[in-house]
């Protein structure tokens, strides 16, 4: 390990503490080699990848990295840091590298992407910060590989985005409320079923308030019941526009529920 490691164990060996233990045994006390062997245990041991880089080269990972990349660790030694990124993101990595390293004050913890051994894109977070090492200036580097978290929040994406198309091309209007009745979304046909241009005309507003007065009593039933049963069908309502002109239309709704089952909001 570095020497900044190496003092950092000897500034926690000379900490004041307690010099016995109840009854007035001695605590344990670890040598200077033992303190260095427990915490080169720990970085070899990490779920996150770790690594040294100096004068641009890596001149210490641990074998997460390496399985990270890829290859061992005897592999990755030597090796130019640059050779790790990914060619999109090389301008902003050795960026932020070369200011942190000239003492500027940079982000230490941001998402970019490295290139695994085979080419693959590997999507991570870095986590770097200066440290001395063999009694020069180093960067010390931690890498949690966020590739699957990234693959995960795209499919999400184009589900969502797949959805969204469907509701706009339906032909009957579509509303989400929150579980008070406050409209969170409004599809095109909703908006020209009611006469309005834009959504922002909408949202915020109680759904009750497109719904003529004497059958308001009736739709905070159907909420209650949306909200208890999980689904309403085909309730017949007399409905306004903004111009105030009324129209008759039949609502169905049902309950949304997040991953965990809880009740997010009524569509």
């Amino acid at each position: 390990m570095s020497k900044e490691t190496r003092a950092g164990n000897r500034a926690a060996a000379a900490t004041p503490g307690p010099t016995s233990e109840p009854g007035g045994h001695k605590p344990d006390t670890l040598s200077p080699a033992e303190n260095e062997a427990k915490y080169q245990d720990l970085v070899e041991r990490a779920n996150d990848g770790i690594a040294v880089i100096q004068d641009g080269i890596v001149k210490y990972a641990n074998p997460s990295f390496a399985r990270m990349w890829g290859g061992s660790v005897a592999e990755i030694i030597g090796t130019q840091i640059a050779d790790h990124v990914h060619p999109d993101e090389l301008p902003l990595v050795m960026d932020r590298y070369r200011r942190r390293m000239a003492g500027e004050v940079v982000p230490a913890i941001y998402e970019t992407a490295l290139c695994r051994k085979d080419g693959e894109k590997a999507h991570v977070e870095l986590n770097a910060g200066i440290i001395t090492h063999q009694g020069r200036p180093a960067d010390l580097v931690f890498i949690r590989d966020i590739t699957e978290r990234k693959r995960a929040d795209e499919e999400i994406r184009k589900s969502k985005d797949t959805y969204e198309t469907l509701i706009e091309t339906l032909p009957e209007g579509v509303t989400a409320t929150d579980l008070e009745g406050n409209i969170t979304y409004v599809s095109p046909q909703t908006l020209e079923l009611h006469g309005y241009d834009r959504p922002e005309e909408l949202l915020g507003r109680s759904a009750f308030d497109f719904i003529a007065p004497e059958h308001r009593e009736r739709a905070v039933t159907s909420l209650t019941e949306t909200s208890e049963k999980g689904v309403v069908k085909d309730v017949g309502y007399v409905l306004l526009r903004k111009d105030g002109t009324r129209f008759a239309g039949e609502l169905s709704a049902a309950v949304i529920r997040d991953a965990k089952g809880k009740k997010m909001s009524p569509v």
